[in-house]
């Protein structure tokens, strides 16, 4: 299938008596989904990842534990672990696209494809090794046969391409060096990669908490309120500028890294502006690759292990999973929301089967994932119906699926993107803060924020040098 994912145009306007206006005019095809209407649910879960070129394994897990779900089947806890190993290596991958190819261009240098391309090469790798014993993003896949020793090999290689690339150092020692503003711009002005430069560049400009705005993190979704919005006659509106109570919110790394130690001392010195954004991608991708081992151990683990855990609704899983067969499924990780929780390491990063993750961030990793199950709760989802959430790289990803006589009857996605680039959401919002400055400093500054809240798709930002009628 071709990718339907579409494109964001924004236009900066500047207003007769000064400041600027914004417009965000989406060509998404948000009702995409529904073409697999009248479809097997095999058939479309094979199918509707190719509709996507960015997040295509999150959209495949948001799929296939949809339709697992409205079909009344539960998957091993070693699939589970395997969906989420492969979701948490995606958004290490896209964030490294991201600090390997688009911030060296922000600075004016040259990408750095050869290191993409060992990413590239290191998440195909692990893809193999998850589907040594059968496809984990297929439904109605037995039992796997995942080959351990391949994988740890991957995710060594991610993780020396961030040492290398990005860091300048392991990520748990990143993570255990950089706890506040202060120690962040020491880092940003000894450590010799783009992204260091990148952060000394917003600093240096005074670009730091330029793109503020007042709107809020999306809280947890129950699966009640969600079936009320995704299925009735007001859905497509919903998916297309989704409000939750009344207003639009944001969903994003930040977001996700709120509670993070250097993302909560930048947002009480800078706000949630231009240089808070930056570097929340930064701690999601050395929390995430500090966080792999032992997410591979689980998965080694396998029954045994603590892979399988049924969720509460808001309790901020990376994969959340209902369906109208009578119980809530929800899949507990040592990630998501709770990404937030206490970070600080010390540590040797060179293979992950043998990484030494030390004092704060062995606690927190260990201790979400030896929880205690918490118990399972009705449902009220109508038979037949599926809803599943996935934190994606961008922000969280929703699925729902109904199935009926053995076809699918409806098919919705939210995605974050809707939320982030809402028409007066956290973008539109941010951009109209920036400085009435010339139009190359406008669209520079206008250009980086772009990209730290990072759509899913392309997008065109223009300037514009007078308002239209509806912008005065």
């Amino acid at each position: 299938m071709n990718d339907l994912s579409g494109r964001l145009r924004i236009h900066l306007y500047r207003r007769p008596g000064g400041g600027l206006a914004v417009t965000i005019d989406s060509s998404r095809l948000v009702g995409a989904s529904r073409v697999f209407i009248g479809k097997g649910p095999a058939e479309t879960v094979a199918r509707l990842p190719s509709l996507f070129s960015v997040c295509a394994t999150a959209q495949a897990v948001a799929c296939v534990s949809a339709c697992e779900a409205a079909l009344g089947q539960t998957p091993s806890v070693t699939l589970r672990d395997a969906r989420r190993l492969l979701v948490e290596v995606e958004t290490a991958r896209e964030h490294l696209w991201r600090l390997l190819l688009d911030w060296p261009g922000l600075l004016g240098e040259g990408p750095r494809g050869p290191a993409m391309a060992r990413v590239m090469g290191a998440c195909v790798q692990l893809r193999s090794a998850l589907a040594a014993g059968g496809d984990p993003l297929a439904l109605g896949t037995p039992g796997l046969q995942p080959d351990l020793a391949a994988a740890r090999l991957a995710l060594t290689a991610l993780a020396d391409v961030a040492t290398a690339q990005v860091l300048g150092q392991a990520p748990p020692d990143w993570l255990a060096a950089t706890p506040t503003a202060t120690e962040l711009g020491h880092w940003a002005a000894t450590t010799d990669t783009p992204a260091a430069r990148l952060l000394c560049l917003v600093a240096s400009q005074g670009w730091s908490a330029m793109g503020r705005s007042p709107v809020p993190a999306l809280p947890p979704l129950s699966s009640t309120a969600l079936e009320a919005r995704l299925s009735g006659p007001g859905a497509d509106d919903f998916i297309t500028a989704p409000l939750w109570a009344g207003a639009p919110a944001e969903s994003s790394p930040f977001t996700r890294q709120s509670g993070q130690a250097l993302v909560a001392d930048l947002t009480r010195e800078q706000g949630n502006g231009l240089l808070t954004r930056l570097a929340a991608q930064l701690v999601e991708l050395a929390v995430i690759l500090a966080g792999l081992p032992l997410r591979l151990a689980a998965l080694a683990a396998g029954e045994a292990g603590p892979g399988e855990k049924t969720g509460r609704e808001g309790d901020g899983e990376d994969i959340r999973v209902w369906g109208g067969q009578g119980r809530e499924r929800g899949n507990r990780a040592d990630g998501g929301e709770r990404r937030g929780e206490g970070v600080g390491a010390v540590g040797e990063t060179g293979h992950p089967a043998n990484v030494e993750v030390g004092g704060a961030l062995r606690s927190a990793l260990a201790d979400q994932a030896a929880r205690p199950d918490p118990p399972l709760t009705e449902a009220s989802l109508p038979y037949g119906v599926g809803l599943a959430q996935v934190q994606a790289a961008r922000g969280l990803l929703v699925h729902r699926v109904a199935i009926q006589a053995g076809r699918v009857a409806d098919y919705r996605i939210l995605a974050p993107t809707e939320w982030n680039f809402h028409p007066q959401g956290a973008a539109a919002l941010g951009l109209v803060t920036l400085p009435d400055a010339d139009d190359e400093t406008l669209q520079r500054i206008g250009g980086l924020f772009v990209t730290a809240l990072d759509p899913c798709v392309a997008y065109d930002l223009r300037i514009m040098p007078e308002p239209d009628r509806d912008h005065p």
